[in-house]
């Protein structure tokens, strides 16, 4: 396996929920045995880091550790037993991953030697539990990091024949993502019910950053939605000051459509994707099967990004939100 083809797609990687990027190194030095040390100085050092588009630790951090690339000269096979000699305490142990606690946290895992570069593949999570509110049961840190774990144990196995339907995506999720979304769902029922009039709601982390916004389909809602899903495929839409009706929008406080030109680059029968032509961001709008709500979700630009950074994400929230009751 060529050192390069960690940085596939996240479509060809086994996690549908999962992005990985190449990161700048902070420096590393660690000694493994004393024919092995793992230090980010050496030529063909590599850091991957992997992060989750599901925010289940809601105001943390949203890394679920990081993939290293170290060239090994050794003829000496490296078992598990010998990246655990300092760790305080093993949870568990099989002959390629481990979860372990060092310095009272918990972390995944794993690795694999790959012959053609005579390289290790490295994976170690260190996911904050801490910073959860309400805090982590014991149960959902391990089930976690047994999802981290599995996760790294199939980083070279590409995604095929994906069944992307919200039943699938489901079965797939970690006990905290679960509870994560679900408590979502929670506040978006309970502000509607509570407050009858209501146009909009946003569920939020506690630092006030929308996960997204959820519109009742209120005759100003329906009409945004006929006009949008009207564009034609990769059509595009030029919004300008005569389209007062994007007004009702920028009141209830989502901003993504303003004065500039869009351009349509996915539709489906309950969902259009619209990219801003000025920069790479994105705005996911779907009208729910029972056609109670249209929810819309923005990606925003990032410094650094492939054209597809997004995909995986936007075809997951659209499932989520097409099938939002």
């Amino acid at each position: 396996m060529a050192i390069h083809s960690i940085c596939l797609s996240i479509t060809e990687l086994c996690m549908f929920r999962l992005k990985i990027a190449k990161t700048v190194t902070i420096n590393f030095n660690g000694k493994v045995t004393d024919h092995f040390t793992i230090n980010s100085n050496d030529e063909g050092f590599k850091r991957f880091s992997v992060s989750n588009f599901i925010p289940y630790l809601s105001s943390s951090s949203s890394e679920e550790g990081d993939f290293l690339i170290v060239k090994s000269n050794n003829k000496t096979k490296l078992t598990t037993a010998d990246f655990l000699k300092s760790v305080d305490e093993v949870l568990y142990q099989d002959e390629n991953s481990a979860i372990f606690s060092d310095y009272g946290k918990l972390k995944a895992f794993y690795f694999e030697y790959l012959p053609k570069t005579s390289e290790y593949l490295v994976y170690l999570s260190d996911t904050p539990f801490q910073n959860k509110h309400p805090e982590t049961k014991p149960d959902e840190v391990m089930d976690q990091l047994f999802h981290q774990i599995r996760m790294a144990k199939n980083i070279f196995k590409p995604i095929t024949n994906q069944d992307k339907s919200w039943n699938s995506y489901e079965k797939q999720l970690s006990i905290l993502e679960r509870d994560f979304l679900k408590k979502l769902n929670s506040e978006v029922k309970k502000a509607f019910i509570s407050e009858q009039n209501l146009k909009s709601f946003s569920p939020a982390d506690q630092g006030n950053i929308r996960y997204y916004t959820v519109f009742s389909m209120k005759p100003d809602i329906d009409t945004l939605w006929k006009k949008l899903s009207s564009v034609k495929n990769n059509g595009t839409i030029a919004i300008t000051d005569a389209d007062k009706i994007f007004n009702y929008l920028r009141d209830e406080n989502f901003r993504f459509f303003y004065n500039a030109e869009y351009q349509q680059i996915l539709k489906t029968n309950n969902s259009v994707v619209f990219q801003r032509k000025s920069e790479n961001s994105f705005c996911l709008i779907t009208k729910t099967k029972n056609n109670t709500f249209v929810v819309m979700k923005e990606f925003p630009a990032l410094e650094q990004m492939t054209a597809d950074y997004y995909k995986n994400e936007i075809e997951f929230y659209r499932e989520l939100f097409e099938n939002y009751n």
